[in-house]
């Protein structure tokens, strides 16, 4: 059999690809360990939002001003200061504001009752239209199969404090000291954390996020390896400026004086959010090492509304458990998904056909 002559160019070219990729893993490697800070956001998050004097003043400026994203079941959570870097003589400067929806997250009892009298007005509807489908009133016979099942329907049944409906919804806001204007939003995905719980048997978190001028929902998800004591999350985006993907995880530290986490991108370290312990409400502090990920406005703004989350993760993983307990029949709690929640859910193609 002949010898290929082309044999030791393969090798040669076999040993360059090896070479190339070996720097690139030496060079990846240089970088994750550059702990240089590029960019440093600092979130100053109220423990009492209601309370805080600060508050007054910026919610009546909000609710008048031209921005329908603040609407009036809001209130300012916090303000985000960038800090300056590498010995940089600029000051410290107020450049945005947090809000939450306030009653989307604690419901009021009135809230709750407003949520059940709708959702059994319409049960009652669809109970009638199942007795009778061509409408009309009941005879009496019907009446009685409409009564007796009205007696042990879990909805009908159901009182005011047995509704849960509660999830987060958190904004964030660009403040130039004489405009006001939205940035971003980051909302809790409840349908998404109950598929994923019961999948895996423990709470799973999720979230959706979108900015203003990107065409795309960055969706952020918790993971929990098996060899991992703490959370995971990640969450990828389509980076426009280079047409690649950009695949985020974030590993909540074991050991640490706050909800800590570490910030990789492929692989690579890039950023690290400091969550302060001694503080009156829950301050953080983003600290981004990579060049081009410090001014990746999209990456910079998921990450501090995704920071902003932190301090409510201990509630939302008690809801979750409650939730699982409801749909399992172990609990009387009647789950209700919100509107806005089931838009997002809704199937992105539909407005093509």
């Amino acid at each position: 059999m002949p010898a290929n002559k082309d044999l030791p160019q393969a090798v040669q070219e076999v040993g360059q690809a090896e070479e190339t990729a070996d720097t690139l893993v030496a060079r990846s490697a240089e970088i994750s360990q550059d702990r240089t800070p590029r960019r440093q956001l600092f979130l100053d998050l109220w423990a009492l939002v209601k309370h805080n004097p600060v508050n007054i003043d910026l919610l009546n400026k909000l609710r008048t001003g031209e921005d329908r994203q603040f609407g009036s079941d809001m209130d300012v959570m916090g303000k985000i200061f960038e800090e300056p870097v590498l010995d940089s003589k600029e000051k410290r400067k107020e450049t945005g504001l947090m809000g939450i929806r306030t009653p989307l997250w604690k419901p009021s009892k009135d809230d709750r009752t407003q949520t059940l009298t709708r959702m059994q007005k319409q049960r009652e509807k669809d109970m009638r239209k199942e007795i009778k489908p061509g409408g009309g009133r009941l005879n009496a016979e019907q009446q009685r199969t409409f009564e007796a099942l009205s007696a042990r329907d879990e909805v009908l049944l159901a009182k005011p404090d047995n509704v849960d409906s509660g999830r987060l919804v958190i904004k964030l806001f660009a403040n130039t000291g004489k405009d006001i204007s939205w940035k971003g939003t980051i909302e809790e995905l409840t349908m998404q954390e109950m598929h994923q719980s019961f999948g895996r048997r423990r709470t799973r978190m999720s979230f959706a996020c979108i900015i203003p001028g990107y065409e795309y929902v960055a969706y952020i998800e918790q993971h929990h390896p098996f060899w991992a004591l703490m959370p995971t999350f990640s969450f990828g985006y389509w980076d426009d400026a280079t047409g690649t993907v950009r695949a985020i995880t974030m590993r909540q530290k074991l050991v640490s004086f706050g909800v800590d986490f570490t910030v990789f991108a492929e692989g690579r370290r890039v950023a690290y959010i400091d969550g302060k312990l001694i503080s009156v409400g829950h301050n953080s502090r983003i600290t981004i090492h990579d060049e081009v990920l410090a001014k990746d406005k999209v990456f910079a703004d998921i990450l501090l509304l995704f920071t902003a989350t932190a301090g409510f993760h201990k509630e939302i993983r008690k809801r979750i458990k409650r939730r699982m307990l409801g749909l399992s029949g172990k609990r009387t709690n009647l789950y209700v998904v919100d509107r806005d929640e089931l838009w997002l859910m809704k199937n992105p193609r539909r407005l093509m056909r």
